[in-house]
């Protein structure tokens, strides 16, 4: 229907038109992990953006172009996409995307290690989203202020965030996020000790996941999953999910959930007693993340391998 319009503008020359519709398709195809057209299309839209002097969506484009590249293991690309993005954020005043482009931020940030630094950007965005009634963005923000306290090694602050924002998204009927909220839970509850809620929580979003075309959302709900059947003793069926999740992640061009699997995959190796095998694996997930600037996941192979 995008491509049916968009050639209808093209000929109609509605320049602003079609490169609005190009935005469009272009999100559409990250929520289906096609990251490669997506990032084609999203170039070709912020372009387009720019041609027309829409100061609006290039911003919007630039903060969308910046996740897709990010997912797809460019963060220094990420990054400077986004500050290209700051000045037009602060001529046009829009807080929405002021919002949206702090998600990503911290998203950046985290990843690069910094988690005191992702920590305030996703804090800024609960903060603007809350000033604009953005209740959904305010759900995702909390999610990342939950996953940031995971990785601070505090669990116990997660839990409450994550049951807030999946009941948001329950009631905005956003499966994709509920399906992240549900994972994020999950995995904090995994690292209080609660192996059984945590498998609990996975189970009850399984309707969730098999309903799902948001190829980001199935794939780190598993990652979660296999985490947590390992921990319950189920090693090689987490390991078979692993395997399937990472050739799924390679496939679609995900390089951040390709390095989560793998990591994963290391360290459940040395816990069942595999320890050559997971460490030479966390050693290569080491490198490629430190290459990649992606040093979160690589200090926590290095620490696990150690």
């Amino acid at each position: 229907m995008y491509e049916h319009a968009l050639t209808g503008f093209r000929e109609t020359e509605d320049k602003n038109s079609a490169a609005v519709t190009l935005g469009n398709m272009g999100n559409l195809q990250d929520s289906a992990g096609n990251l490669s057209d997506a990032k084609i299309t999203l170039q070709e839209a912020l372009a387009a953006a720019r041609e027309v002097g829409n100061k609006d969506l290039e911003e919007t484009d630039l903060i969308n172009l910046a996740d897709v590249l990010y997912s797809r293991g460019d963060a220094a690309a990420a990054e400077d996409l986004l500050h290209q993005a700051e000045p037009i954020l602060n001529e046009t005043g829009d807080k929405s995307d002021v919002a949206a482009a702090d998600l990503i931020w911290g998203e950046v940030l985290s990843g690069k290690g910094d988690l005191s630094g992702a920590r305030a950007k996703y804090q800024e965005a609960l903060n603007v989203s809350n000033q604009i009634n953005a209740k959904q963005m305010a759900a995702t923000a909390g999610l990342g202020l939950a996953d940031v306290a995971i990785e601070q090694e505090q669990a116990a602050d997660a839990e409450s965030p994550c049951r807030q924002a999946i009941a948001e998204f329950q009631a905005e009927k956003d499966t994709p996020d509920e399906i992240i909220g549900h994972a994020i839970l999950g995995r904090a509850l995994l690292a209080m000790g609660r192996t059984a809620d945590a498998q609990s929580e996975i189970d009850g979003a399984k309707s969730l996941v098999a309903s799902s075309q948001n190829l980001g959302a199935r794939l780190r709900m598993a990652i979660v999953a296999a985490h947590i059947r390992s921990a319950m003793g189920g090693t090689a069926e987490a390991e078979r999910v692993l395997q399937g999740t990472l050739a799924e992640a390679t496939k679609s061009g995900f390089f951040t959930y390709q390095l989560e699997a793998r990591f994963a995959l290391g360290e459940i190796e040395i816990r069942s007693g595999k320890v050559a095998a997971g460490r030479t694996r966390l050693a290569a997930v080491e490198k490629d993340a430190t290459a990649k600037g992606f040093l979160l996941i690589a200090r926590k192979a290095a620490k696990v391998a150690a």
